[in-house]
């Protein structure tokens, strides 16, 4: 156990998902695959729900990257 891990509830909720791999720490990658995301959602006529239309990133390094 890590003192620097904590862990929270989050309700279930729907979200879109858009996979890809390359660098999430900078601030464009975000800003140009929540406009591909939200491109694509719009071409399958989707709308996000009003007033949760917040952008979240989430990321996974596989094991073999950590030291």
């Amino acid at each position: 156990s890590d003192k620097h891990v904590h862990l929270r509830e989050i309700p279930g909720r729907m979200l879109a998902v858009l996979t890809f791999s390359g660098n999430i720490e900078m601030p464009k990658t975000l800003d140009e695959k929540s406009i591909v995301l939200r491109a694509l959602l719009e071409k399958d006529g989707i709308k996000p729900i009003s007033g949760d239309e917040k952008t979240v990133l989430a990321g996974y390094n596989p094991p073999w990257t950590c030291e």
